[in-house]
């Protein structure tokens, strides 16, 4: 692969301070209103908890880079002719409906080899940046740190051989940044137990995993059981972390939500969750899951049309994709 020198993509996040899939636990849907009347009960409040979590630098620090980089950062939005159909280039292998055992050995070639975690923290913060966030394990299920969990990993599958969520967590705090990671706690398209939420899913699972017996039936639990809630530990755990970044919850309810929130909690009981850990960045708000997340992640590029009664973040993007 090309030499990389620098972030693929760097978003402004601005935090604003407009002041077991059981369907008792599904949040109420109105398909065709995504407005923030809708979306923002005028009464809803942040706990207690959250405002001081806020308080200890995210209500300061305003501007954030947001980083989508790994092993679809080789194609450049493109596999053989396929793959412009899905704005986003990180999702690369469902456009381009590419087998898992193709995109691993696409994994092999990714070696960022002028990757500097230094000249990446002085560049954010003489741009004035003050957070940065980057993708630990986004959809594609390829892990951008050393995972015991599962070899799918930039140590142990690249020649890279590098921790960069290691390396870049250390740069930005000798940067006095703060740093988080984005991981996609639901979907995991390496593994045929996680959901999916692209159109005809089924088609697409066996698209990606054609070998699959016929009468698979995936079971999230067992997926998160596996691999999702062990590599969330394993970020809380070794790597210091003031902010996680959820994405994309299907099939999250109360009792997941809990998991993942606990595990948090538990390593690094500062460290700010978003609220894509439950709701979809478009998705209403539902006040019984305000404890289990810090502040709201709207939808992608989304401005607020109203004051908000929560904390807001909006991830905008440089470009139509959030990867190179």
């Amino acid at each position: 692969m090309k030499p990389i020198l620098f972030p693929l993509l760097i978003v402004a996040a601005s935090a604003l301070p407009l002041t077991a899939n059981d369907p008792a636990t599904q949040i109420p849907v109105a398909p065709n209103d995504i407005s923030f009347e809708y979306r923002f009960d005028d009464d809803l409040k942040q706990t207690p908890d959250s405002i001081a979590r806020q308080n200890l630098w995210f209500r300061d620090a305003k501007f954030g880079a947001f980083i989508h980089f790994g092993v679809y950062s080789t194609l450049e939005g493109e596999y053989k002719g396929r793959g412009n159909e899905h704005r986003y280039s990180e999702w690369i292998q469902i456009s381009a409906k590419i087998p898992a055992t193709e995109y691993h050995q696409i994994a092999t070639q990714f070696n960022p080899s002028e990757f500097d975690a230094d000249e990446w923290a002085k560049t954010f913060k003489d741009s004035g940046i003050r957070y940065v966030v980057i993708t630990s394990k986004h959809h594609d299920g390829f892990a951008l740190f050393k995972s015991m969990v599962s070899h799918y990993n930039i140590v142990d599958c690249t020649p890279f051989k590098r921790d960069i969520i290691k390396e870049l967590s250390e740069a930005c705090h000798r940067q006095g940044l703060k740093f988080g990671v984005y991981y996609s706690n639901a979907q995991d398209w390496n593994e045929p137990d996680a959901p999916m939420i692209v159109p005809s899913k089924e088609i697409f699972r066996w698209d990606v995993h054609p070998n699959l017996p016929k009468d698979f039936q995936p079971n999230m639990d067992r997926y998160i059981h596996k691999k999702s809630l062990p590599q969330v530990e394993e970020l809380v755990k070794n790597y210091e972390l003031d902010l996680i970044w959820f994405d994309t919850p299907a099939g999250m309810n109360l009792e997941r939500v809990k998991l993942f929130s606990d595990m948090v909690r538990k390593y690094r009981p500062d460290c700010l969750i978003n609220s894509r850990i439950i709701h979809k960045g478009k998705g209403k708000i539902d006040p019984q899951y305000l404890p289990y997340y810090d502040y709201v992640s709207i939808g992608d590029k989304e401005v607020p049309t109203k004051k908000l009664p929560l904390y807001v973040e909006s991830p905008d993007s440089v470009s139509s994709s959030f990867g190179y």
